[in-house]
């Protein structure tokens, strides 16, 4: 049923899923009473990736890739108070490129999302980074790199990141010095 999941735990220790449905679209679900409970974050495209994590108030946010003939980059953020919902472009590639299969996001100590993420076109992919208050990063640029790529935060807020090389097949590690 789905594909490309992820999983976050509230502070009560609810499971939080998102996951691409294999018809098409991107699925938020959680669990309480020992009951599913399902929304439809995106289904007029299939998407080939989907993160997710939870900040301070257990509000959830969920990046995604949209799999169209320009892949973006989405983010949604969720109210858990309320369930109200905010869609948020990320970027946009364009026809000329694609997005890979695997992205990263954490929320930072002061509720700000955080996203690792890499795209590229033929023999040459980049590793990106954004946070809500940046505009997109680049971190690694090198040949057939960042695929797939994971993302952690430190106690200051800096990111780190852990990336497969495809061309020699070696992990590969990259931080800021900087939020």
């Amino acid at each position: 049923v789905g594909t490309y999941c992820d999983l976050a735990l509230d502070s009560n220790n609810i499971p939080q899923v998102c996951y691409q449905h294999d018809t098409g679209g991107t699925f938020y679900a959680n669990r309480s009473g020992g009951t599913w409970s399902n929304i439809d974050v995106d289904t007029t495209n299939q998407g080939t990736a989907c993160s997710i994590d939870r900040d301070n108030n257990n509000d959830i946010g969920i990046a995604f890739i949209r799999d169209t003939t320009d892949d973006r980059l989405e983010y949604i953020f969720i109210n858990s108070t309320n369930g109200t919902s905010t869609l948020t472009e990320i970027d946009d590639c364009g026809a000329s490129c694609a997005f890979r299969d695997k992205l990263g996001i954490e929320f930072d100590s002061n509720n700000n999302y955080h996203v690792s993420y890499a795209q590229g076109s033929g023999t040459t992919q980049n590793v990106f980074y954004r946070n809500s208050t940046t505009t997109r990063q680049t971190m690694i640029n090198t040949d057939l790199s960042g695929d797939p790529n994971s993302l952690a935060l430190d106690s200051n807020n800096i990111p780190h990141i852990i990336y497969a090389n495809q061309s020699a097949p070696t992990l590969r590690y990259a931080n800021r010095t900087s939020g």
